[in-house]
């Protein structure tokens, strides 16, 4: 799966892009925790910006910390 994908790239390296990937992933599933864990590692404001909109578009709304 893409969440799996995701978390063998993070494994690899930590990079904003695997986070935000493992975010819209949680996103895509309906969950919300997990989302919003892997979004806390987005520090980026156009990255974060592109999550928060998939996510909405799923309604899942995310936390804004």
């Amino acid at each position: 799966t893409c969440l799996d994908a995701a978390q063998r790239a993070e494994d690899q390296q930590r990079t904003e892009e695997a986070y935000a990937l493992m975010a819209r992933a949680y996103c895509a599933r309906g969950d919300l925790r997990g989302a919003n864990a892997m979004l806390s590692n987005v520090a980026g404001t156009p990255l974060r910006r592109s999550v928060f909109r998939f996510c909405r578009q799923r309604d899942v709304l995310l936390d804004l910390h």
